[in-house]
């Protein structure tokens, strides 16, 4: 029985590709219409470094904005806006923190115990350097703790809850190449997130054993697993633990489409799949790798081909980047940032959950007649794991020709 199943579809010739190309330029900064993406802010200057958290049916986005691509930039403030509908349109912005004397990050996020959003932001300048606000509905927001690190920690990650209490993850020191300085462990706090005990769990690394910004997902029974950003090159680093943080183990990952990558996990107990999302610099790109959860524990090298989910800038690679994802009903929004180093703006894409693609991977779609831009079909497909052949060569929207083939795919049988 062959493993790949042919559809055939045939489609009338439409107009020519107009504007719709736009849509899935690699430095236009927009995805196509099966993965809408939005602008959080576009004013002039270097919107960057966000963080995305719903707070009931709300969506909170935290970020700064500064001259230039320069963390350390005095003045830079940090602001947040808020969506009542998943990322479509944006309240005003307001500001968290601003001071002549530091520069701001937005660094991660999280839920307390009692369903408030958490943000961590950096500042550069000042100390302490890590400051924790809390909001209960993304207008007010509250300076809850300011904790004292040491080591002082580069940056914090994400929220999560263990029985023990709130917990997240931190690295520090330089970046250098020429120092073996390098450390990362967890924070953990008993009180909701007001006080915060620091253990570390390695130190003296040298860059290229060093994960950082990791992003962590629980799985329960106290098992973590934690993906990893590479400073020195190389694949992804994944970090599991099973005893709820107190030890991990740390290897590299097959994850190697990857230029300084900040990885985002959201994993889904409902379907036991873990979707990672992060920003291939350079190439432009915001990716995601599906996969099934106790796979991925068992073996980081289990990991899928990626898929291309949002379209950033391909000018110079670090000026666009990152990713940060959280899911809402049956959506995944994924905030980014891309530009130049003096102009830049923070989206967010509205991605599918991805759990069709479990019953969709590897079908073959055969495309007859004429099917509109050849090689925006293929890779139209190829973002939904499949492969499209024998398409034509007439130009047509790319918006219809993207709702037929996902028809043809929901009607797919399951193999």
């Amino acid at each position: 029985m062959p493993l790949l199943k042919d559809i055939k579809i045939s489609i009338a010739v439409a107009v020519v590709l107009t504007a719709a190309v736009s849509t899935v330029s690699c430095s236009s900064g927009q995805a196509g219409s099966w993965n809408p993406t939005y602008a959080v802010e576009d004013a002039p200057g270097y919107n960057c470094w966000p963080m995305i958290q719903p707070v009931g049916e709300r969506l909170v986005c935290v970020y700064t904005i500064g001259k230039a691509h320069a963390p350390a930039e005095k003045g830079r403030a940090t602001y947040a806006r808020y969506s009542d509908d998943g990322g479509v349109s944006w309240s005003e912005r307001r500001m968290i923190f601003h001071d002549e004397d530091c520069g701001t990050s937005s660094i991660g996020k999280g839920v307390d115990l009692d369903g408030a959003a958490l943000f961590w932001v950096r500042r550069l300048g000042i100390e302490p350097r890590m400051a924790l606000y809390r909001t209960r509905d993304g207008v007010d927001f509250e300076l809850i703790s300011a904790p004292v690190l040491e080591p002082n920690a580069m940056q914090i990650t994400d929220v999560f809850a263990t029985p023990e209490g709130l917990m997240c993850m931190w690295f520090s020191d330089d970046y250098s190449s020429q120092r073996d300085n390098k450390s990362w462990g967890y924070l953990l706090s008993g009180d909701n997130g007001h006080s915060w005990e620091q253990v570390v769990i390695e130190d003296d690394l040298p860059l290229g054993e060093w994960p950082t910004e990791p992003s962590v997902v629980v799985f329960g029974d106290g098992r973590l697993l934690a993906i990893g950003r590479a400073e020195g090159g190389g694949s992804q680093f994944q970090l599991t633990s099973t005893d709820w943080g107190k030890t991990w183990s740390k290897t590299r990952t097959n994850i190697d489409d990857v230029l300084i990558s900040t990885p985002s996990l959201i994993y889904d107990a409902a379907t036991g799949l873990i979707s990672n999302y992060y920003f291939e610099r350079g190439k432009g790109c915001l990716k995601r790798r599906v996969a099934d959860a106790e796979k991925a524990f068992a073996d980081p090298f289990s990991r899928g081909e990626p898929e291309i989910v949002a379209w950033g800038n391909m000018l110079r690679p670090y000026d666009s980047g990152n990713a940060n994802a959280v899911q809402m009903g049956d959506r995944h929004l994924v905030t980014y940032y891309a530009g130049d180093e003096w102009d830049c703006k923070v989206l967010v894409a509205s991605v599918g959950d991805g759990r069709g693609l479990k019953s969709k991977a590897g079908r073959r779609i055969l495309m007859v007649g004429d099917t509109g831009d050849g090689e925006w079909c293929r890779e139209y497909a190829h973002r939904r794991h499949c492969v499209v052949e024998n398409y034509g060569k007439a130009g047509s929207d790319t918006g219809d020709i993207a709702s037929q083939l996902d028809t043809a795919l929901l009607n797919i049988p399951a193999l």
